[in-house]
């Protein structure tokens, strides 16, 4: 049996206590009489469904947690951890199938932004729209209409029917209404992960400025430097369990270790969904020992091994690979700088290897993408074969700077030629 409370209290808090969600993933078939009786005999005693049906996933088991009024807590962890489970049970667009639920104080989520917008609406009627649905009054939406409008940067569309939006005005409207609402507690979702640099900047800026008030918040997000700038906890959540708990940088620093540590990477996901000529069937990553692992200093050396066979004589194939952080590829190349010839017969089994001397990546955690084409011209629904989401984790004993890359530099103080005239 489940329970979601909206309690009131003098400080804001959220509990999870031993929370499980779990999803259908077959096709809905039809239960018998007998099943039904003994579910509901089940329910009645306060003892739950029957849990080994194969039509079911469990998204999350048992999670447990509490979040104190004023915190900010990160939940970090590989897609399909059950981070966003969290947040849509918290918002209660879905409800746990075990455990309780609490939430202290008006909320705001920010899980889909946009969701309730009718595209048939102009700006300023999604805006009265939406800030109604969200509890606020008429005189307040009133109030704050010039604000929102200022911060989506949008007067000039606002008469206009937001399906005529670019994807980038449509989040910065929905962003801009959201957090006018003046919520006491917000859950967000990867949000602050899209659109353009200048409007992520001033999403972080007004985030900042909602820690500083003491608004509780709850964060999902990949980016290291959002949950080590925002949050004062992060959680690593793995499988639907919690695997760590600690302060942003620990909890980060233990994230990539873990998942660059797994001696069993499962298979690669392949986007290609039969074999072609050309099929890569495992793929390794070499520190400068010759040892397999998926975790290195930033300025190691690292060798890519891509392990391929042929299923039919192939000539000339493009080997392009792919390094990838959270917003987008941050390197890429392909053999086309590789001076040997690529031919190979049928039935080959090779090695397509590249060697990084020293790749500057700052701290975080990567993802390697590769791509065999047919020819340089070739499109990639022709391609022989996609692989992605190889880990690529990247650790650093130097914490300062900030981007992408470390380029070497040199700091120097001098003193000045001429005197400052005063």
């Amino acid at each position: 049996m489940f329970k979601v409370l909206i309690v009131k209290r003098e400080m804001n808090i959220i509990e999870f206590n031993k929370v499980s969600k779990r999803y259908r993933i077959q096709a809905m078939r039809y239960r018998t009489f007998r099943e039904d009786v003994t579910n509901l005999a089940r329910r009645l005693a306060g003892r739950g469904a029957v849990e080994n049906d194969g039509n079911y996933i469990w998204a999350l088991r048992d999670v447990e947690f509490a979040v104190e009024a004023g915190e900010v807590v990160g939940i970090v962890g590989p897609n399909g951890a059950g981070k966003s489970t969290i947040l849509k049970i918290l918002s209660r667009v879905t409800y746990p199938t075990k455990g309780t639920v609490q939430v202290g104080g008006r909320f705001v989520s920010m899980i889909e932004l946009g969701a309730g917008f009718h595209p048939e609406l102009t700006g300023r009627e999604n805006i009265y729209m939406n800030g109604i649905v969200m509890g606020m009054k008429k005189h307040e939406i009133e109030k704050k209409f010039d604000a929102i409008v200022e911060f989506s940067e949008l007067a000039d569309f606002i008469d206009t029917p937001v399906k005529r939006y670019s994807s980038g005005m449509f989040v910065r409207l929905a962003f801009s209404v959201m957090i006018h609402v003046e919520p006491e507690i917000l859950f967000i979702d990867e949000i602050l992960a899209v659109g353009d640099f200048h409007f992520r900047e001033k999403c972080l800026k007004k985030m900042n400025q909602f820690r500083d008030e003491g608004k509780t918040m709850i964060i999902v997000s990949h980016l290291r430097y959002i949950v080590e700038t925002l949050c004062t906890r992060a959680i690593f959540l793995h499988k639907g369990k919690i695997l760590y708990e600690d302060k942003p940088t620990e909890t980060m620093d233990y994230y990539y270790h873990y998942v660059g540590g797994e001696k069993e990477r499962g298979k690669l996901v392949h986007e290609i969904e039969k074999p072609t000529e050309l099929e890569i069937f495992d793929v390794k990553l070499l520190n400068k020992d010759n040892e397999e692992t998926g975790i290195f200093q930033s300025g190691d050396h690292v060798t890519l091994q891509i392990h391929f066979r042929t299923n039919a004589a192939v000539e000339n194939p493009v080997f392009r690979v792919g390094i990838l952080n959270e917003l987008g590829i941050v390197h890429g190349t392909s053999n086309l700088h590789c001076d040997k010839p690529a031919n190979f017969d049928k039935d080959h089994r090779g090695i397509a290897e590249v060697k990084y001397n020293a790749p500057p990546l700052l701290q975080g955690h990567y993802e390697i993408e590769i791509i065999v084409l047919r020819n340089l011209y070739s499109q990639l629904d022709t391609a022989y074969d996609i692989v992605k989401g190889i880990p690529l984790n990247i650790t650093s004993s130097y914490s300062m700077g900030g981007g992408i890359i470390s380029l070497e530099h040199n700091w120097e103080f001098k003193n000045a030629e001429e005197n400052i005239q005063q």
